[in-house]
């Protein structure tokens, strides 16, 4: 059965058109490779980066150290955490996914934006309250459903955030191996090849050309017991 998709809008939806322009021209316009960090966990938090085009992943490095990866942002994002509090430290890394224009802008610019725009002020506020909504949840998910609702919690933010409704399922627009998984959803590789090869044999999803196809992202939910979280917070 063709389902009805919900997807998440960007921060910059949310702005009104002057406020948005505003932020569109400031600070300076900077392009990051594949693979090259925009910051580095504990760095000292000065800036922030409204991704124009591209894709960043925010990461941390546990104790153990491995790699978990919290968040995946696209176009109209805000990242940067941390920068309006005076000598505060990056609590992420962030890096560049694919080829990826940005504004750096300095924290400065930030908190004139603040006087001069009220209504920037409370959407960044609000969208504070939703990244930590959101990171809560994700390790809610990793805590209390186990390595398998860690992958469906996962699965279904990348639907939320890159999901296409097709008429033979859901496609998440943007490649993904195995490894992507495991790091998105706290486990190993071997782990993920092991569930995804179920969920294959169960008919619930398959890969098509590098990409996630989802058939019934309705089971995912179900296990998840997702009744009716907002969409905000059930992102990558």
């Amino acid at each position: 059965m063709k389902q009805f998709l919900k997807t998440s809008l960007s921060f910059l939806d949310y702005l009104h058109p002057q406020t948005k322009n505003l932020l569109l021209t400031a600070g300076t316009e900077v392009q990051y490779e594949t693979g090259k960090q925009l910051y580095e966990e504990g760095m000292t938090a000065e800036t922030m980066f409204l991704i124009i085009r591209g894709q960043v992943k925010l990461s941390k490095l546990t104790a153990d150290g491995k790699l978990f990866t919290l968040f995946l942002k696209q176009d109209g994002e805000l990242i940067g955490e941390g920068t309006l509090l005076e000598d505060d430290v990056a609590t992420l890394t962030a890096e560049a996914v694919t080829n990826t224009i940005v504004r750096k802008i300095p924290v400065n610019e930030i908190r004139q934006l603040f006087i001069t725009h009220p209504d920037f002020s409370r959407h960044l506020m609000s969208w504070y309250a939703i990244q930590t909504q959101s990171s809560q949840a994700k390790f809610r998910d990793l805590m209390m459903s186990g390595k398998q609702g860690a992958l469906y919690s996962t699965l279904i933010r990348l639907a939320n955030s890159y999901g296409k409704e097709t008429d033979r399922g859901i496609i998440i627009r943007t490649p993904l191996t195995h490894q992507d998984l495991a790091t998105y959803s706290g486990s190993t590789r071997e782990n993920i090849n092991r569930m995804m090869s179920d969920l294959k044999d169960s008919g619930i999803l398959t890969m098509v050309s590098g990409q996630i196809m989802i058939y019934d992202l309705e089971k995912l939910k179900q296990f998840m017991q997702c009744w009716s979280c907002p969409i905000e917070i059930c992102t990558m």
